[in-house]
């Protein structure tokens, strides 16, 4: 996440309160016919189990609800996945991210760190959450080490109140981390600001030093320990390191949807998965309970040891760009979100819509009656929003493309940036002379390969691209990187020789203005 979000959706405080009080009417009084059949215990193999919403207790008619006010909306959600018993009830993929692809858990990574150090300590690798960070890295010279520094624990560290100053304006300190050769050295170099375990303040060094610190007790890599400790079925991830070949611990690991249901499945069990416990259930319940009131606003008003408590009635991995693994465990359900959000309000949608639609779909306890009109009305709504548009001709093309179609324009960022037009429909684009990639014009986006075109470790990201002119003089580019949930709406106004560009992104509230010429 770059900065404290400015907005907190005041309005949502009264609804989601009112919407969460009549969903737990409703399944005491059992709306809707019931049928009383015992449920088994389930556990996913390579795959979940697929059911629909009645068999589980659900409103399919809901849910038809919630897909189309996302589609309506226009705001940027790739994929969402419910689980409820045990059972994948709703998998949906709006366009043009598509299943198979990986997604960036963005800050959802701190929950799975959280994970590891409950495994660590109940391993004895870690004594206990009160041992002094310090201790943990005796060889390094750490500047500004008072008294204050040499008290903080891996507590501290959990729940984001080490007290070590950090700048979260424009995400400074986080860039200014990345930059440097050694990001826990970085991290525990800082000047200290408040007392430790005072004052919450969202950090992302505090959660690269626990992965240090992981690595270093442990004698793993936090990503090995990952794959050796949780054999809960996810096979396919990719986790980025830092330049001292740490796991990142604040953001960079990457899984399939489904499997991001898994890991939030395997905490709705207490940490048991098929009879084995993989993470102490006590570890379970200390780490996701409320540890210290954050600053964030009355969604998610208070922290544990790195997963947020909301107003929704559970526990949630939250991610940057709106990543979400909600642990609803009075409701037996899991519930996943990956997005491409702006930041500000968007932020915070999945909430409204777990709160305004998913929640309360939640009929009974027990399956429900078949709806085959509400089934219908589901299905539909689903393929409206994964399926590409129809095809929309964009006419004859602006007079100015022909004269600038293939012209290098040099930018002041040093960039450089060609289009060709051959058709009213589609054209390419080759951005600082790496890959010459294919834009839709037609109201569709082209999928393109474009590991070397992205920096981030990952060499298999798809962008999409697509187009369309404004007025005269003036291209729109819609750009997403799918497996990141990256986002960028450029908007180009040619003028002969010369070019202004425009552009924001879901990662930043700034626009960036570049200008250039051929």
């Amino acid at each position: 996440m770059k900065r404290l979000f400015l907005f907190l959706l005041f309005i949502m405080l009264l609804s989601g309160t009112i919407i969460y009080a009549i969903n737990f009417s409703a399944i005491q009084t059992g709306q809707n016919s019931q049928i009383d059949t015992p449920r088994e215990n389930y556990w996913p193999a390579e795959s979940w189990r697929n059911s629909s919403p009645e068999e589980q207790g659900m409103d399919s008619e809901m849910l038809a609800d919630l897909t189309d006010a996302i589609r309506e909306s226009g705001k940027g959600v790739d994929s969402i996945t419910i689980i409820r018993n045990g059972y994948l009830v709703n998998e949906t993929f709006f366009y043009p991210y598509q299943k198979g692809l990986l997604h960036s858990l963005n800050s959802c990574t701190k929950s799975v760190i959280s994970a590891l150090t409950g495994i660590a300590i109940n391993d004895g690798s870690i004594k206990s959450v009160n041992d002094r960070v310090v201790d943990y890295f005796p060889d390094m010279a750490i500047a500004n080490n008072d008294e204050q520094k040499q008290s903080i624990t891996i507590k501290d560290l959990m729940t984001m109140s080490s007290g070590i100053q950090w700048d979260f304006t424009d995400n400074k300190s986080t860039v200014e981390m990345q930059q440097s050769m050694d990001w826990t050295r970085f991290y525990l170099d800082r000047p200290m600001a408040e007392e430790p375990g005072s004052t919450f303040l969202y950090c992302n060094g505090a959660s690269q030093t626990m992965a240090s610190l992981l690595q270093k007790s442990t004698g793993t890599d936090p990503a090995k320990l990952f794959g050796q400790k949780l054999p809960i079925g996810i096979k396919d991830t990719f986790w980025a390191k830092s330049p001292e070949k740490v796991s990142s611990g604040y953001s960079g690991l990457y899984m399939h949807p489904d499997d991001m249901a898994r890991f939030g499945y395997l905490y709705l069990r207490n940490g048991n998965w098929n009879g084995e416990q993989l993470i102490p259930a006590k570890w379970v319940e200390e780490s996701t309970k409320p540890q210290i009131k954050a600053n964030w606003g009355p969604l998610i008003p208070e922290y544990g040891y790195m997963w947020w408590n909301g107003r929704f009635g559970g526990y949630a991995a939250l991610g940057y760009g709106g990543q979400y693994i909600f642990v609803l465990p009075e409701l037996d359900m899991v519930v996943v979100f990956t997005s491409s959000l702006f930041q500000g309000n968007d932020f915070f949608y999945p909430i409204e819509w777990l709160e305004k639609y998913i929640i309360p779909s939640v009929i009974s306890d027990k399956p429900l009656k078949e709806n085959k009109a509400a089934s219908e009305q589901l299905r539909q709504a689903v393929d409206k929003v994964q399926n590409a548009p129809p095809s929309q001709s964009a006419g004859a093309l602006p007079e100015i493309a022909g004269r600038i179609s293939g012209k290098t324009y040099k930018l002041d960022n040093s960039e450089t940036l060609t289009i060709w037009f051959s058709g009213a429909d589609e054209c390419k684009v080759d951005l600082n002379s790496k890959r010459i990639v294919k834009m839709g014009l037609d109201n569709n986006f082209r999928v393109n390969d474009v590991g070397d075109m992205i920096t981030g470790g990952y060499d298999h990201y798809h962008g999409a691209f697509k187009g369309r002119w404004l007025d005269e003089k003036t291209l729109q580019v819609d750009f997403r990187v799918l497996e990141e949930g990256f986002r960028t709406v450029y908007t180009i106004q040619f003028d002969e020789d010369r070019i202004e560009m425009r552009s924001k992104t879901n990662m930043d509230d700034t626009e960036v203005i570049v200008k250039g010429k051929y």
